[in-house]
């Protein structure tokens, strides 16, 4: 019994609580003669986490502005029956959801990694856990508890190819693969249909960046990114390249710059790669280009405490910290 409902937890993405329940040996107390404790149970009642309707005990000077309960129908209830030895279902409504006209769930702590799961942005579903339940959580921890329901892949490129085998089935999307004279792959571009149209509507401000170890091919992975109105990143493009060189970037770049219409770029933001200013110069000609003040104010920093050691580079930090403030 236990099983079933850890699986219907598992397979349906339910937020399942023990409601009420009874144990044999706990039931036995009352009995002459007692059941064999095997059956561990007397009854289960087994209910969604937001079942039931919220009760308010406030007298209005701070009403509750989030609850859990949210008049979810779920409930299973088993009874063992010990004439005939078996656990019979008295109660079963596997409705999950709120009746109508009731909103549908909040956003919860249990449903977050299943929202994840799903495609929801990790950032968002960070932002609506903290905002209205005052959970605190990271991003990247999100992504790990995805990565640990979903599984790891036992070849990551394998996987990544066939990724993009099954984004190439949309005539919407752009897969494209380049190579050189003698057939070895150099870049592959990836932008889905949505990215574009994220693009042209939040394009004014581009962030580039490359992230490496992204699989086993020692490929790095670059990320064009925008901000939307809710101030959260949104990926607009992908591309990997062989070698991390300027001639390689320009032609993701390029390959971007020839299936978006790149006018609306006023600022694109990098870090000090020399590699990355160069290519965007050519593809993105019309754009200004700073770089991102925590890449510069790093890299300086790293430089810095070579030359200085112990509490002068303290000080030295804590100068330019506050010189830093004055300016921004």
């Amino acid at each position: 019994m236990e099983l079933f409902f850890e699986r219907l937890c598992d397979d349906n993405f339910f937020p399942l609580k023990v409601k009420d329940s009874k144990t044999i040996l706990s039931y036995n107390k009352t009995l002459k003669e007692p059941l064999d404790l095997k059956w561990r149970y007397k009854h289960v009642d087994i209910t969604c986490s937001h079942f039931g309707e919220h009760k308010s005990r406030s007298e209005g000077r701070r009403p509750n502005q989030k609850v859990y309960a949210n008049e979810c129908p779920f409930r299973v209830r088993v009874v063992f029956k010990p004439a005939a030895e078996k656990f019979i279902v008295m109660k079963c409504e596997t409705r999950h959801g709120p009746l109508p006209p009731k909103v549908p769930h909040p956003i919860s702590a249990e449903h977050s990694p299943q929202c994840v799961c799903y495609g929801a942005n990790p950032t968002t579903v960070q932002m609506e856990l903290q905002k209205n339940y005052g959970i605190v959580m990271k991003a990247k921890d999100l992504q790990n508890i995805k990565q640990s329901m979903t599984g790891l892949a036992a070849n990551d490129w394998a996987a990544t190819c066939d990724v993009l085998v099954n984004l190439n089935n949309n005539p919407e999307n752009l897969v494209n693969v380049i190579c050189d004279e003698q057939g070895d792959v150099t870049c592959i571009f990836v932008q889905l249909a949505a990215q574009r149209i994220l693009y042209q509507q939040y394009g004014e401000s581009v962030q580039i960046d490359a992230t490496h170890g992204a699989t086993d091919v020692p490929m790095p992975l670059y990320t064009l990114i925008v901000t939307d109105n809710f101030v959260v990143g949104q990926p607009v493009a992908f591309f990997f390249v062989r070698e991390e060189t300027t001639e390689n970037i320009s032609i993701g770049l390029k390959q971007f710059a020839e299936n978006n219409d790149v006018s609306v770029t006023h600022v694109v933001l990098t870090d000090k790669d020399c590699g990355e200013i160069a290519s965007i110069k050519e593809a993105i000609p019309n754009a200004t280009h700073p770089l991102c003040h925590f890449h510069g104010l790093t890299a300086h920093m790293s430089i810095v405490h070579r030359l200085i050691e112990g509490k002068s580079f303290k000080r030295f930090v804590r100068a330019i910290l506050v010189f830093y403030e004055v300016l921004v």
